[in-house]
């Protein structure tokens, strides 16, 4: 067998399946989004972030129906190659190869200035506006310190995923649970509040449109929830994939539905549903903005929750980056070594390597026996 053949090892096991997922999910929108659906629906952002878990759910079905039947890495590309013509499959892995790069290449450049943000917290650098660039010797030009960091985020991931992919799983699901337990320690912070235990979530919906408002609040958040299918790329790279793929796809939902319900229903419930929004609007209007859970519910201890609040978003950038890099090495390697197109390619090199080499090897003869004659 080919070493282009060769399957990939099975060291992932269903709690790093699922943390994939998981931390592709509850990423650095949840900081944003929320401010986005309380503005447009309210207090009915509980309901809409509950609906879209829904109808996620249904999606997910089709992923663990599909990974339990074709259990091959690729995700969507593998689902794609047993039903339609090769051309067709070989354009969807090089586009899901492609997406999953620009997505990690996009979380890296937001990993930057949070983690310049974190920096200046604890008094280290200035805020991340007024950080320089870096000048190269012996070359005339500056490098961004952002830009710099970004890269090597980027080029960090990468190599812990080329040393070993069970050390970038592992590490993967260390920082999401980093992650989820922060979330958790805010909902506690936010139950215990005294704000909390006054909170009032009428009316439900905005007068304006009334329930109305939940479809596009729905539509706008609902990117919160597409992380799962990155779970459906590593297949391969996880043991028992016909069993474990499914339930890391749904233990995944279900995990991310309840973080999402549980932050947005105290993030509601202490800064009610205006100052929620607010928060979120005037996050995208300054130069360092404030995430809607940047503002922490009343009663909580505010310097330490602003000082934490780094941490979460930070950390959603990481591992983000982290879950679209992971499986960008298995959607190529699928695409390169199962598509029969490419093999026609390489097939048609040797068959014109072998020609040229049929025709140089006539033409030396001939002049050999051309000199000859003379």
């Amino acid at each position: 067998m080919s070493s282009q053949n060769r399957s990939p090892n099975a060291e992932l096991g269903l709690l790093d399946a699922t943390m994939i997922g998981m931390g592709a999910m509850i990423g650095a929108g949840i900081f944003v989004l929320t401010g986005l659906a309380a503005e447009i629906a309210g207090p009915a952002a509980i309901i809409v972030f509950a609906l879209n878990g829904a109808v996620t759910a249904f999606t997910g079905l089709s992923y663990a129906e599909l990974a339990a039947s074709i259990p091959k890495s690729g995700g969507g590309y593998a689902f794609v190659r047993e039903i339609f013509d090769d051309f067709a499959s070989f354009i969807m892995g090089w586009m899901l190869w492609f997406a999953y790069m620009i997505a990690g290449a996009l979380y890296a450049l937001g990993f930057a200035p949070n983690f310049l943000e974190l920096l200046h917290v604890y008094g280290f650098v200035a805020p991340p506006e007024e950080v320089g660039a870096i000048a190269v010797p012996l070359l005339d030009v500056s490098i961004p310190l952002a830009f710099l960091l970004a890269f090597v985020a980027v080029l960090a991931l990468v190599t812990l995923n080329a040393v070993s992919t069970a050390a970038s799983g592992s590490a993967e699901t260390i920082f999401t649970i980093i992650k989820v337990s922060i979330l958790i320690v805010f909902v506690l912070f936010g139950l215990a509040s005294p704000m909390f235990a006054t909170a009032e979530f009428q009316p439900l919906f905005p007068s304006t449109a009334g329930a109305a408002a939940i479809l596009p609040a729905m539509g706008l958040t609902f990117i919160a929830f597409e992380g799962y299918d990155l779970i459906t790329t590593v297949t391969e790279e996880v043991k028992n994939p016909r069993e474990n793929i499914p339930k890391a796809i749904f233990l995944s939902l279900i995990a991310t539905v309840i973080v999402y319900l549980a932050v947005v229903t105290v993030a509601v419930g202490t800064l009610g549903a205006e100052g929620l929004a607010d928060a979120g609007e005037a996050g995208s209007q300054q130069p360092r903005p404030p995430t809607p859970l940047s503002s922490p519910p009343h009663g909580l201890p505010s310097r330490w929750v602003g000082r934490a609040n780094c941490f979460p978003r930070l950390d959603g950038f990481i591992t983000a980056m982290g879950r679209h890099l992971l499986p960008s090495s298995p959607a190529r390697s699928s695409c390169l070594a199962r598509s029969r197109c490419q093999h026609r390619v390489r097939a048609t090199c040797r068959v014109c390597s072998s020609c040229c080499r049929l025709l140089s090897s006539t033409s030396r003869s001939s002049g050999c026996g051309a000199s000859d004659r003379r």
